[in-house]
């Protein structure tokens, strides 16, 4: 259970912006609603594996779905690279054949939209818990 609540505090840190407030709803309820749902399974790890369903089906498909081109570049980029986490500037510039203008053009956007964060200066990491888990799954092969 204890999960549940890291997952909430992860999107409520992602996501309270007033662009993107229509996906607390969702971030919410979610953990909730799956754990009611599955009252009768013992074992946590089904559970959680059912709300990663859910948010690939509710969620995830729905932020892919609204990224440019470039943004969808730039992150399989990332995920190519390290699986999403502590990335370098510099590798994702040599990854994607980008300028650091482009580069930090995109990591704007990004940033501004809750899915990467930098843990560091130089360095860029998906925020939202699987997304890279997510991306390489059905758009990496």
């Amino acid at each position: 259970l204890a999960y549940f609540g890291v997952v909430v505090s992860l999107f409520l840190s992602v996501y309270l912006t007033p662009k993107n407030d229509k996906w607390i709803c969702l971030c919410l309820s979610g953990p909730g609603k799956t754990l009611f749902d599955n009252h009768d399974k013992e074992s946590s790890e089904e559970i959680r594996m059912e709300y990663e369903s859910e948010l690939i089906r509710y969620s995830y498909r729905k932020i892919w779905s609204e990224l440019s081109k470039k943004d969808k570049t730039f992150i399989i980029a990332m995920v190519e690279i390290n699986h999403g986490d502590d990335i370098e500037k510099k590798d994702l510039m040599a990854k994607t054949g980008e300028g650091s203008a482009i580069i930090n053009r995109y990591q704007t956007r990004l940033k501004e939209q809750g899915i990467i964060h930098s843990p560091q200066f130089g360095t860029y990491a998906l925020s939202l818990p699987g997304f890279a888990d997510f991306v390489h799954e059905y758009y990496i092969g």
